[in-house]
């Protein structure tokens, strides 16, 4: 028996990390991604707006610099695998990616003092407010100065990474349509600090949605889900249990058949079905449950059995959605159970 268990606990590791390993390449592939939905909500009050499409838009009505940031805060711009790792915490993030084009002068923060242009970039730290300075050979960087109030300071944990033309060009094209045509890049520098935030450390990023914290609303709807769990168990075990041994033992009878009928008809309703048919035919039209909530305004100055009455309440509707669909399984597994133990020789005997 021990070792059974230990099995068992044994096998939870691999197969929690081949489904979440499963859904996030699904997630990541399929069309839909909060990517899309940026570019379609760009896009719309792009339209709306009237505005016309500039030559620095990559698409939908964002920059080329808000699609790379996008693609960062997603980790949509490295391999899946690498993606995976950082999700679950394993593997560091880059954060506070600052960056900073080779050859580019402007605003007094880059050129002069006799250095070559090409081989030389300076950016802000995102974050920091310092200076960087940055000087490359080829394909490699040689030198990098920090600077705060025009003195020299240590790095203090940023890391630099070259990205040529090419590593560019091959960025868009993964982001972009196969006929779209690439425009002409300069090699760059960017700049990241590295930090573990994923699942293991109970980050799980933001809701695109509702840009709150993952992790805070799953606990802020873990009370209700409880509550609603726990109350659809013991409704539907104190119901299917007895159902079940009436069924089995009134056989063929017309109890049996009609409670089969209603029961099936019910489990064959799908439950965010039947809750906008009751919404709008119970709650809107006859105004006899409330439309949201678990509990009305007012419910924190109201008497204890009014709360208690307001809260049964709000949960009628939502309730019969849980219940309408869990009642079958339970009730014919009972039934079918008992009526095979009854059909057992040593019941046969007792009985005779």
């Amino acid at each position: 028996m021990k070792s059974y268990f230990l099995r068992r606990f044994l096998l939870i590791p691999p197969t929690l990390l081949g489904i979440t390993f499963f859904v996030f390449a699904i997630t990541r592939f399929v069309p839909g991604g909060p990517m899309d939905r940026m570019l379609q909500q760009a896009a719309g009050s792009a339209d709306g707006g009237g505005a016309k499409k500039s030559s620095n838009k990559a698409g939908g009505g964002l920059s080329e610099e808000q699609m790379e940031e996008l693609e960062e805060q997603y980790g949509l711009d490295k391999p899946m695998p690498v993606a995976y790792l950082r999700w679950l915490g394993v593997a560091p993030r880059e954060v506070r990616i600052s960056k900073g084009e080779f050859g580019e002068v402007g605003d007094g923060i880059i050129g002069g003092g006799g250095e070559d242009p090409d081989n030389t970039a300076t950016l802000v730290l995102r974050g920091d407010g310092r200076l960087v300075e940055v000087k490359k050979k080829g394909d490699e960087i040689i030198s990098a100065k920090y600077r705060a109030d025009g003195k020299d300071i240590a790095n203090d944990g940023w890391k630099l990474r070259f990205e040529s033309e090419d590593d560019r060009q091959e960025r868009f094209r993964r982001r972009s349509q196969k006929d779209a045509e690439v425009p002409a890049y300069s090699p760059r520098v960017v700049a990241f600090r590295t930090s573990f935030s994923g699942l293991l450390q109970g980050d799980l990023g933001r809701s695109t949605v509702y840009n709150d914290s993952v992790w805070e609303m799953i606990l802020a709807r873990v009370p209700v889900a409880l509550y609603f769990g726990l109350l659809t168990a013991f409704i539907t075990y104190a119901v299917c249990l007895p159902l079940g041994v009436l069924k089995a033992l009134k056989h063929r009878t017309f109890i049996d058949s009609a409670s089969s009928i209603l029961i099936f008809i019910g489990y064959s309703i799908p439950g965010f079905a039947l809750g906008a048919i009751l919404l709008v035919h119970l709650g809107a039209r006859m105004n006899l449950f409330p439309l949201f909530g678990l509990t009305s305004p007012d419910f924190a100055e109201m008497a204890p059995w009014d709360q208690v009455k307001d809260l049964a309440h709000h949960t009628v509707l939502p309730l019969l959605c849980y219940l309408v669909g869990s009642f079958a399984m339970l009730t014919m597994l009972t039934k079918n159970n008992l009526m095979d133990q009854l059909s057992a020789d040593y019941v046969r005997t007792a009985v005779a």
